[in-house]
């Protein structure tokens, strides 16, 4: 499961006004209408939240070799432990985790787990008795509040568990996961007489960097150590704010992921700005501005991604500051995507940024292609690169498919055999925009 953009619902009357699972045989689609426009009678879901693919049948299910976990050896084991009312009174507001969250989760306890990253895993005890509302008889699988709760444990990896204190500045939204397998009988509809039982979660966390990705698995069990389902590579990405906005036309820092934003990135009228004294990274930073504040006051559009796909960080910090005056002069945030051949080269363009909605990606930033970098991105607006014209990759024709309609490749162009020129001449600062319509 991708989870393409988090899905905004204001309320009564607010876009969008519809939303549905389509499944085409082993692929699924949870879409949403932004336009409230029908078809034949019926409402059109053009926009893709999220997309997966399923099975029917757990293929490794075997009766004879269920998988189960060792409670009582997990806990004698524990390092540290808290209770579900320190955990969830420790985690920031804007979680805005409350009522039946806060009352399924009894105690949380850190573990040595030497596979796992730092060295530790988590494991939860719930309770989810006989009358708990809305949970049992109801017709789910699994509940979604107590699905939400398993996967929140995961925050207590930003928890100081000794002085019960929540130590990252930073708000977190699901992003991917790999595969949710289910160990329970193939003929059973639910997970409910396990629920019944009481419910163990034990967290393992894999990937993890200072600002990303983060990644960890979930294995499920009830009271009795047998295993009912498991989550495998599970990834949270940070929110661009340390605490989300009301998403109104009105907030500053409004995000792509909302729907009333324009999807094509027109700039009307658009005209480069003048080179005067700028030049290479300068004027890049000068056009990168200009194409902004210009989607800002013609289109109304307040939020858009870009797609850094130099090799080295020098990009980034050439438009560094531009990107934080945006915000500041003209309430215009961006998302930041720092590609690299691997997660660390991707990590230092990052860390290179004091714009604070830097994010890595991994693209081969020379052949400009890896195998999930439309999933990972979704769709940029603009695409900063450098191009070396005496090399030019052959693989050019893949940038059009991650830019949103009507979005801008912008390179900087320069030639690795300057010395065929006489030393006056540079043509690091020759810039140009390619447009994609």
């Amino acid at each position: 499961m991708k989870v393409l953009k988090p899905f905004v619902l204001n309320g009564h009357d607010s876009i969008p006004a519809h939303a549905g699972v389509i499944i085409n045989g082993d692929q699924w689609e949870f879409r949403g209408s932004t336009d409230s426009k029908y078809a034949n009678g019926k409402a059109l879901l053009e926009t893709v939240y999220a997309s997966g693919y399923l099975k029917r049948e757990n293929p490794d299910y075997d009766p004879e070799n269920l998988p189960s976990l060792d409670v009582e050896s997990l806990i004698a084991s524990s390092l540290v432990s808290m209770t579900g009312d320190e955990f969830y009174n420790n985690l920031p507001s804007s979680y805005g985790y409350v009522n039946h969250f806060r009352n399924y989760t009894k105690e949380l306890h850190a573990v040595p787990y030497p596979e796992c990253w730092a060295g530790k895993a988590y494991i939860a005890r719930f309770e989810i008795p006989e009358g708990t509302p809305d949970v049992y008889g109801s017709g789910y699988c699994i509940h979604p509040g107590i699905l939400d709760s398993i996967t929140q444990i995961g925050l207590c990896m930003f928890m100081n568990m000794n002085n019960k204190t929540f130590d990252f500045n930073g708000t977190f939204l699901p992003v991917s996961m790999k595969r949710l397998t289910r160990w329970d009988p193939v003929d059973s509809l639910s997970m409910e007489e396990h629920l019944k039982k009481g419910v163990y979660v034990l967290y393992k966390p894999k990937v993890w960097g200072a600002k990303g990705p983060f990644v960890s698995d979930y294995v499920i069990s009830d009271a009795s150590g047998r295993v009912f389902f498991t989550i495998d590579e599970f990834e949270i990405a940070l929110a661009p704010e340390p605490d989300p906005v009301p998403i109104t036309d009105f907030s500053m820092q409004q995000r792509i992921v909302t729907t009333w934003q324009p999807k094509a990135f027109v700039t009307p009228n658009y005209v480069l700005p003048s080179v005067g004294s700028h030049g290479g990274h300068s004027y890049l930073a000068e056009v990168l501005e200009s194409l902004f504040v210009n989607a800002r006051t013609q289109t109304n559009r307040f939020v858009s991604r870009v797609l850094d796909l130099d090799p080295t960080d020098s990009i980034a910090r050439a438009v560094d500051a531009k990107l934080s005056s945006l915000l500041a002069t003209h309430r215009f945030a961006v998302d930041y995507f720092a590609a690299g051949v691997d997660g660390e080269s991707a990590d230092v363009k990052v860390n290179a940024l004091h714009y604070p909605h830097g994010r890595s990606t991994i693209i081969d930033t020379s052949t400009f292609s890896s195998q999930d970098v439309s999933i990972r991105t979704a769709t940029v607006d603009v695409i900063l690169a450098n191009l070396d014209i005496s090399k030019t990759p052959p693989n050019l024709d893949l940038l059009p498919k991650l830019l949103a309609p009507s979005g801008v490749a912008i390179f900087l162009v320069h030639c690795s055999f300057i010395r065929l020129f006489p030393r006056s001449i540079s043509l690091t600062h020759l810039l140009f925009s390619w447009y994609f319509l």
